[in-house]
């Protein structure tokens, strides 16, 4: 006999035809397994013990007698029949059906036995329903966001380049990416927790999730299909597939931002926030998931530039524009390592007696296929990227070093110094104050020779730690500008939580002087209560004799402009110190 038969005669049935007692107490003896013993001719069920009877929920005399095919899920019935018949093989795992209608998969092995040369088949059943359960949380936790259980990038992308593989067989198949920005969301992170902000990214994905489900029928009227999905912190991605033009897209986004318009409710507190989106539909030309998603953030990060709550449509423009600001960011990268930047200065005239007393610096880009590039340029750019620290850096210490040269070869009284702008990253760099002692003693200049500036947008973006910075740099004796005065938010009441030694007036207000209306314009203000409060002021941008006429006659004690002097290189300003010696 072969060995994958079993013969018991005498033992399996008993004269009945039925399974006797002695089968039955073994089947029982399985204990986890199921047991299910079928006539091979008929497919009737002859016996079954007491686990597989509590897996199907049912009772022994309602399973007996039955055909078995009865008890497997529909889905399966035909690959039941055709393992029977012989046609197909044994697969091991089967879905059977249970008594509730609900489907069970099991694991199952099959042993053929002969009963006085009739077959019969004896299967072993095994509920694999938790190892299912376990296989497909372990495949959506590779596929979903664990904190608001939607599609993460990994799924979005893999359906995004189902979408560009679709539109090359079909080209009149239209897509679009809408990439979804919550605006202010690191403030709100910040200021209330990041607990709350957890909360706030689930209660804005179940809102936009909800109000997605109706655009088939409500919002554009049209078949399009969507998947909803987290990329990153605080940005969610939609794909809209079978879109007939952008305005489908754009109805979506208007939507979408509509949801806002009401406070979201987050642990018993109404939030109040706004969604900029930036649109990418495919247009023929794009190849990767990768092209697209950047082009939708392309748009994104315009939509933001012009305010919260917008949104963009990626066009051929941004494009172009794109690929200029990728070539800048690489040659700005490239221009850190090779040190592509120079330094010029800008003479700070004493109004009083027309004799420089100190500079501000101004760095130079010297790229060597564009030239000369200067710094409203690239300065925007490198901050964003995080270029403007060691930028800042080589600045500050080429400056102090120029300075120190300067001050050994013209000495004066009081010393001539050097001003230096600073970023509102430099600012949050924890070891500023540091740095810049350290470069104070490795040129050798005194600290009150070295004048820091920063903006007043610096100077409340961070208050509290922008307020501990420079009290260490005013205790290290460095002397501090705020540059730009009257062009941001603060006021003169504000100043005295910031040890500010010196003001500049910004040019936009100096250009609006004339004789007459000087001292009862903005600057004569500034300088009235600047000088009540024994700050210095510094006029920026003085560009005719009417505008030096009239800060003299305001008794301002310091400009800056091309009407006195034009930045030069530092060859050139000895020169100029030499004049002024002589």
């Amino acid at each position: 006999m072969d060995d994958d038969h079993l013969d018991v005669r005498g033992t399996i049935f008993a004269g009945d035809g039925l399974v006797s007692e002695k089968c039955r107490v073994l089947l029982n003896g399985l204990g986890e397994f199921g047991a299910i013993v079928v006539d091979a001719e008929t497919d009737r069920i002859l016996d079954i013990n007491t686990t597989a009877l509590a897996l199907l929920g049912m009772k022994r005399e309602e399973i007996v007698g039955r055909e078995h095919h009865q008890f497997v899920s529909p889905a399966e019935q035909g690959r039941s029949s055709a393992v029977h018949a012989g046609k197909a093989p044994e697969p091991p795992e089967w879905v059977l059906r249970c008594s509730d209608g609900k489907s069970i998969p099991v694991l199952k092995s099959v042993l053929q036995i002969e009963v006085d040369g009739r077959k019969a088949l004896l299967e072993s059943i095994v509920d694999i329903s938790a190892r299912k359960k376990a296989e497909e949380d372990l495949r959506r936790s590779a596929f979903h966001d664990s904190l608001t259980g939607l599609a993460n990038r990994a799924l979005f992308m893999d359906r995004l380049d189902r979408c560009i593989t679709r539109v090359k067989r079909n080209k009149k198949f239209l897509f679009s990416v809408l990439l979804l920005g919550l605006d202010r969301f690191k403030f709100l992170n910040e200021s209330l927790g990041h607990e709350v902000g957890e909360q706030t990214l689930v209660v804005v994905a179940d809102r936009v999730q909800k109000t997605l489900r109706g655009i088939d029928t409500v919002a554009i009227q049209t078949d399009i299909t969507h998947t909803l999905a987290r990329m990153g912190e605080d940005k969610f991605t939609i794909l809209l597939e079978g879109i007939h033009s952008n305005e489908d897209s754009v109805r979506v986004a208007q939507r979408i931002q509509l949801l806002f318009d009401q406070p979201l409710e987050v642990n018993g507190q109404e939030i109040f926030t706004s969604v900029s989106v930036g649109i990418a539909t495919h247009n023929g030309k794009s190849t990767s998931a990768e092209a697209m998603l950047r082009d939708a953030d392309i748009a994104l990060h315009r939509a933001r530039k012009q305010g919260r709550g917008s949104y963009v449509v990626f066009d051929e423009v941004m494009h172009a524009q794109a690929v200029e600001r990728m070539t800048l960011e690489f040659d700005l990268r490239r221009a850190v390592e090779q040190g592509q930047f120079s330094l010029v200065f800008q003479p700070i005239v004493s109004l009083t007696n027309d004799r420089i007393v100190g500079f501000e610096t101004l760095v130079r880009w010297q790229h060597p296929k564009r030239g000369t590039i200067l710094p409203q340029a690239f300065i925007p750019v490198a901050e964003e990227m995080g270029l403007i620290v060691p930028i800042g850096l080589f600045v500050l210490r080429e400056a102090c070093r120029q300075m120190k040269l300067w001050q050994d070869q013209f000495p004066s009284d009081p010393p001539l110094s050097v001003a230096v702008n600073l970023s509102s990253l430099q600012i949050r760099q924890p070891d500023l104050a540091k740095q810049v002692k350290n470069i104070l003693k490795e040129t050798g200049l005194t600290p009150g020779s070295l004048h820091l500036e920063i903006t007043e947008s610096a100077l409340l973006e961070n208050d509290r730690h922008t307020v501990s910075t420079l009290k260490k740099l005013k205790k290290q004796g460095v002397k501090l500008h705020l540059d730009d005065f009257g062009t941001g938010y603060s006021s003169l009441s504000y100043l005295h939580q910031f040890p500010i030694d010196v003001l500049k007036v910004d040019r936009v207000f100096v250009k609006k002087l004339d004789k007459d209306s000087g001292k009862s314009g903005l600057v004569g203000s500034i300088m009235a209560m600047a000088h009540n409060r024994g700050i210095g002021v510094i006029a920026e941008g003085i560009e005719t004799l009417s505008q030096l006429e009239c800060l003299k006659e305001m008794e301002c004690e310091l400009g800056q402009g091309f009407y006195l002097a034009r930045p030069k290189k530092a060859k050139a300003i000895g020169r100029l110190l030499s004049r002024q010696r002589a």
